[in-house]
Order: structure tokens, then C-alpha cells, then sequence
């Protein structure tokens, strides 16, 4: 399933069970958060990754529904690369702190992306 569908799924559910969502924008736009999720690509040349603490959230949902699910990371590369997230990855990063994901095997390469949950 795509990123921007479950997310947008997940905020439409929110909203019907009369839950207000945090609004989803960039980093810039949320300073006073108190658990930005910071991420580096490795080797990076032009992907990019969008996850913020409420999109795990509702990624974690969609894995305890529907299994495991990739997150795009093309960013403004020319090719594509997927991160697989399930339930350990997402434990990891909640309970550990951080984790590493490989991405996928595009164009002979992947990349290896820390992502951190960093206390402000």
C-alpha cells in the first residue's frame, strides 16, 4: 500500500472517531515537537524520506493490520529504493531509540538509513 493512501486512510479514521490528528508537515514547521524522528541516508544522492512520529503511528496500524509495509525513499533521485517497515523495525525505533534499515536492491545498490527518535 502506498504511503500517502494508508496515511490519508488513517486520518480519515481518526476524524471519524472524532480524533483531531496532528497536522503532518515538515520538520521546520513543528520545532516545539518533543520527539522529532531524524533520519540519514547513507550514500545518499537524492532520496529522502517523510516520516514523522505520527506517520510510525499510522504505520504501525497498517502493519497490525495488513502486515509489513514498504515507505518509498525516491526523494529526487532518479530511481526508486523501499524501506520495509514491520513490527520489530517500528519497536526498535520506539523502544530502542533508533534502527537501520537497508533499503531495496535498486540500480545494484541499497542504502542504509538510521532513523532516531531524538528527545528535544
Amino acid at each position: 500500500m502506498q504511503r500517502r493512501h494508508f496515511i490519508q486512510t488513517g486520518l480519515g479514521t481518526l476524524a471519524l472517531a472524532g480524533l483531531q490528528p496532528m497536522a503532518l508537515g515538515a520538520e521546520d514547521e513543528t520545532p516545539s515537537d518533543p520527539l522529532p524522528l531524524t533520519h540519514k541516508i547513507g550514500r545518499n544522492h537524492g532520496h529522502a524520506l517523510e516520516l514523522s512520529l505520527t506517520d510510525l503511528i499510522l504505520v504501525l496500524r497498517e502493519v497490525d493490520l495488513n502486515g509489513p509495509v514498504d515507505l518509498d525513499i525516491q526523494g529526487e533521485s532518479n530511481h526508486p529504493h523501499a524501506l520495509l517497515f514491520d513490527r520489530n523495525v517500528i519497536e526498535e525505533i520506539l523502544i530502542q531509540g533508533q534502527t537501520v534499515i537497508i533499503s531495496s536492491d535498486v540500480a545494484g545498490h541499497t542504502h542504509a538509513v538510521l532513523i532516531e527518535l531524538k528527545p528535544s
